[in-house]
């Protein structure tokens, strides 16, 4: 069950608790964290993060609910998201999506951050079967 937020983002990369920006924009106040996952297309990207597809696959995550205006922003901000920007100049869109625990039980709806496949191919996206970023690198070069 989620706890009572404003907010609730299904985060799969470097925002997951412990990855690079979330301890950079979550440091002062902590988001609530549940581990769950989405369906989707995880790629690893030649940037060093990675991107979600629509697909359908099972997708390891973290949801994060907060009350911060601010935080939000920054997140936009981070993932190239202009809410009242032109939809096609937006690296990520934040989109919402059915989020579920281990044992595949609904926990709710919320939103994440995908992007559209001409993006992720373009960023040199590369397929993650595991669905686990950065766990699911390790399994790319073999």
């Amino acid at each position: 069950m989620l706890p009572q937020a404003r907010y609730h983002l299904f985060v799969y990369g470097t925002l997951r608790p412990g990855g690079r920006y979330y301890r950079k924009l979550c440091a002062v106040r902590p988001p609530r964290a549940l581990a769950a996952f989405v369906r989707g297309r995880l790629y690893h990207l030649a940037a060093g993060y990675p991107g979600l597809a629509p697909g359908d696959q099972w997708v390891r995550g973290d949801i994060l609910s907060f009350d911060d205006d601010t935080l939000l922003r920054d997140i936009d901000a981070l993932e190239e998201f202009d809410p009242s920007g032109p939809p096609h100049a937006n690296v990520y869109h934040r989109t919402p999506v059915d989020a579920y625990d281990a044992d595949a039980r609904f926990i709710a709806t919320v939103e994440t951050y995908r992007m559209p496949m001409k993006t992720i191919e373009r960023m040199g996206g590369v397929w993650v079967p595991s669905g686990a970023w950065p766990e699911g690198l390790a399994n790319l070069s073999k």
